[in-house]
C-alpha cells in the first residue's frame, strides 16, 4: 500500500522536473535570439548556406542549392554551443539531415524529455549513420504559409512572393525588432511541438497530412481543409490523408515542414502537406 502511494507521487515529481527542463528550453531558445540580435542588429533569416558556402544565386523551385539550414543553426552559437556550429561548419554534414550521429548530446537542449518520441528519433538515422536531428521547438510563420516549403517565398517582390507582413523569421528575410510595432510581448515566435514518432503514423499529434490534392490557391490561410480530415475521434487522419514524419523531424532543416510551424492553427493540431 505503500508503494503504491508512492509511486503517483514520484511520477508527479519526475514529470514536473522534465517540466522545467522544457520550459527552460525555451527560455534559452529566447534568451539566444535576442543575443543574435543585439549582435547583428537583425533576426536570423531561415533558408541559409553552411558558413563557409557561398549561396547560389536565387532562383524559384532551387530549394537545396541554396542552402536549407534553419534559424535554429545560425542560433548555436548564442546557445554556447561555438564548438558544435564549427564542427558543423567544417564537418561532413553538407546538409541539415546529414549530422553525425555522435552529435546528439549537443542538440539535448532543443529536446523535451516529456516527449517520449523525442528520444525514438534521435535513435535513428537517415542512411550513412547521419542523424536526422529532431526538435521540439519550431519557428514561427504566423500565417504567411504557402506551401510546406516555403517555395516562393520573398526571394523578390513579384506575384508569386509573399513578404510575409506579420511575421518575423521566413526566408530571405531579415528583421528587427523595430518591425514588431505593437510590441515584442504581442508576438510569437517560438513554440514546443510534438515530434513525430515514425514515418506513416496518422497520429495528429506529430504528423503532418500528405494530401496534395488540396494544394493550390489560398487554402493554407483557411484551417477547413485541414480539420476536415479528423476522424470521429479526434485525434487521427482519416484514411484517405497519409500522415508523414515531419513535423519537428529536422530542427536544422529550413523547410517549413520540418521547423516552422503556422498560426492558422495551433502547433499539434492537424496540419496539411
Amino acid at each position: 500500500m505503500l508503494i503504491a502511494l508512492l509511486l503517483p507521487a514520484i511520477q508527479v515529481a519526475r514529470e514536473a522536473a522534465r517540466k522545467m527542463q522544457c520550459s527552460n528550453n525555451m527560455k534559452q531558445w529566447g534568451l539566444s535570439l535576442h543575443n543574435y540580435h543585439d549582435a547583428n542588429g537583425v533576426l536570423p533569416k531561415n533558408r541559409v548556406p553552411r558558413a563557409p558556402a557561398v549561396a547560389a544565386p536565387p532562383s524559384d523551385g532551387d530549394y537545396n542549392t541554396r542552402g536549407r539550414w534553419s534559424p535554429n543553426y545560425l542560433l548555436l552559437p548564442f546557445m554556447e554551443q561555438q564548438a558544435y556550429y564549427e564542427s558543423i561548419n567544417t564537418g561532413s554534414a553538407g546538409n541539415p539531415w546529414e549530422l553525425p550521429k555522435d552529435s546528439t548530446p549537443a542538440l539535448s537542449m532543443f529536446s523535451c524529455p516529456s516527449d517520449g518520441a523525442a528520444a525514438k528519433r534521435y535513435a535513428e538515422t537517415d542512411g550513412d549513420n547521419k542523424m536526422r536531428g529532431p526538435g521540439n521547438i519550431v519557428i514561427s510563420q504566423a500565417d504567411t504559409a504557402h506551401t510546406h516549403e516555403e517555395g516562393r517565398e520573398c526571394i523578390t517582390p513579384n506575384a508569386g512572393c509573399y513578404l510575409g507582413d506579420r511575421v518575423l523569421i521566413l526566408w530571405h528575410l531579415e528583421r528587427s525588432f523595430d518591425f514588431c510595432t505593437d510590441g515584442l510581448s504581442n508576438t510569437i515566435t517560438i513554440s514546443e511541438t510534438v515530434i513525430a514518432e515514425r514515418k506513416g503514423t496518422n497520429n495528429i499529434k506529430g504528423g503532418i497530412a500528405e494530401l496534395r490534392a488540396i494544394e493550390g490557391g489560398d487554402w493554407t490561410w483557411d484551417p477547413a481543409p485541414c480539420l476536415a480530415l479528423k476522424n470521429a475521434n479526434g485525434s487521427t487522419f482519416t484514411v484517405n490523408a497519409v500522415g508523414g514524419n515531419w513535423r519537428g523531424g529536422r530542427m536544422f532543416d529550413g523547410i517549413a515542414a520540418y521547423s516552422f510551424f503556422c498560426t492558422v492553427l495551433p502547433p499539434n493540431a492537424p496540419s496539411c502537406q
